[in-house]
């Protein structure tokens, strides 16, 4: 078994054990992914110089369950709708998705 394929599969069974089930909509398919649900920091300048720091939602997921994510898909939880604002894949099989509900 390559590394990758171990790697992938470590992935799988920690987002088995800690992630929660998300309805993910790319492209009007919807499927359902594992993500770990997050509170991330934010940095926000409204050109003013002055750096305003916040936080909003965000989840991780694995870069194999969002291969084309792009901004504007949907992540659906609790019957709540968020739009994904930001893509950051680490290099390492996750992706952090940032999250507005507008």
């Amino acid at each position: 078994m390559s590394l990758a394929t171990r790697i992938a599969g470590d992935r799988s069974i920690f987002l088995d054990d800690h992630g929660e089930p998300v309805s993910y909509t790319h492209a009007a398919v919807t499927t359902t992914i594992s993500v770990l649900w997050d509170e991330n920091f934010r940095a926000i300048d409204p050109d003013t110089g002055n750096p305003v720091e916040s936080s909003g939602p965000a989840a991780t997921a694995r870069t194999v369950d969002v291969p084309t994510v792009a901004q504007r898909d949907t992540l659906v939880k609790d019957s709540a709708t968020y739009y994904i604002i930001g893509i950051h894949p680490d290099g390492q099989g996750y992706t952090s998705l940032v999250l507005s509900k507008d």
